[in-house]
Order: structure tokens, then C-alpha cells, then sequence
């Protein structure tokens, strides 16, 4: 299975579950922040996350 849930199959998504319990979704809001910052900047922020606990469980 491939890391990211959007590059899965929803089988391979199903297999996966049968042996674990944890899927992190890193999931925020479109909000404006005036015009100093893009509208990802959230999302660039949770995927930043995202990958740090990705690599901490697999090291």
C-alpha cells in the first residue's frame, strides 16, 4: 500500500485495515488570511505533519 490514501485503490485501503487501525487524514479549512499568505496554506502545513509522523512510525 502506497502512503498517500489518494494513490490507493479502495481494496488495497480495505486490505490494509484488516491488519491496522490507523489512517492519518490530515484535513483543514480554506480560510482567508488576508493577502500576505496562499489558500494551501494550511494544507502545506498538515501534509508537513503528515509526513513527520509518517516518518517517525516508519523509523
Amino acid at each position: 500500500m502506497k502512503y498517500y490514501l489518494h494513490e490507493n485503490k479502495w481494496e488495497d485501503i480495505e486490505d490494509y485495515l484488516k491488519n491496522n487501525d490507523v489512517i492519518i487524514l490530515p484535513v483543514g479549512s480554506v480560510e482567508q488570511h488576508g493577502n500576505i499568505y496562499r489558500l494551501e496554506q494550511i494544507r502545506y502545513y498538515l501534509r508537513k505533519l503528515q509526513r513527520m509522523l509518517l516518518n517517525k512510525r516508519t523509523h
